[in-house]
C-alpha cells in the first residue's frame, strides 16, 4: 500500500519470482528469434547469459542454480545489530528488517519444504550458460547453496561491503 505495508512481503517474494522472469525472457528471446519470429536467427540460444547487479546479481546467481539457505542472514543480523554503522544501512533494514522476518509465509506460499538451516529446492530455469553476477544481494547463499552451479561464473563482490555482505 502507498502507507508502505506488505513492503516485505512484496520484496521477499520478488526473490522468488526472479528466475521464473529470467526462465520468461530466455523463452520469448526464443520466439523472437525462431524462423516465423520478429527478429528470425538474430538471437543466439546456444549461448546464454545472466548478468545483474545486487539485486540482479542474486538473480543471476539463482538462475545457475544457487539454493536460498536463510542461515546466513539470520546470522549477519545477529551479528550487526548493535553496530550502528552497518545496522543504519539500507541493506541491514531490507535484510534484517523486512525479509528476514517473511521467511515462514513465503515457504509457506510457496510450497517450499525447508526447516531452519536448510537449503530451499533450486529454481527451475533452463539454457544459462554464464553468469556475472556484480555485488550481488548474495547472503542467502553459501558454498553449499552455490555448489549446484556448475557453469562459467564471474563473481564480483566487495569484501568490505557492508551493504551486500557475501559468503561464499
Amino acid at each position: 500500500g502507498a502507507d508502505g505495508s506488505g513492503v516485505a512481503e512484496r520484496t521477499a517474494m520478488a526473490m522468488t519470482y526472479r528466475p521464473g522472469d529470467v526462465q520468461r525472457a530466455i523463452d520469448y528471446a526464443g520466439t523472437l528469434t525462431a524462423k516465423e519470429g520478429s527478429l528470425a536467427g538474430l538471437i543466439d540460444m546456444e549461448h546464454i547469459g545472466v548478468v545483474g547487479y545486487s539485486y540482479g546479481g542474486y538473480t543471476a546467481l539463482a538462475s545457475a542454480g544457487a539454493r536460498i539457505d536463510f542461515t546466513p542472514l539470520n546470522a549477519w543480523c545477529k551479528q550487526n545489530a548493535d553496530n550502528p554503522v552497518v545496522n543504519s544501512t539500507i541493506g541491514y533494514v531490507l535484510n534484517c528488517v523486512f525479509v528476514l522476518p517473511v521467511e515462514e509465509p513465503i515457504k509457506s506460499a510457496l510450497g517450499v519444504n525447508a526447516g531452519v538451516g536448510e537449503l530451499w529446492p533450486a529454481f527451475n530455469v533452463n539454457s544459462v550458460d554464464a553468469i556475472v553476477p556484480l555485488a550481488p544481494w548474495g547472503i542467502f547463499f553459501t558454498s553449499g547453496g552455490a555448489k549446484p552451479i556448475t557453469i562459467p561464473t564471474l563473481l564480483m563482490a566487495g569484501s568490505g561491503d557492508t551493504v551486500l555482505p557475501i559468503d561464499f
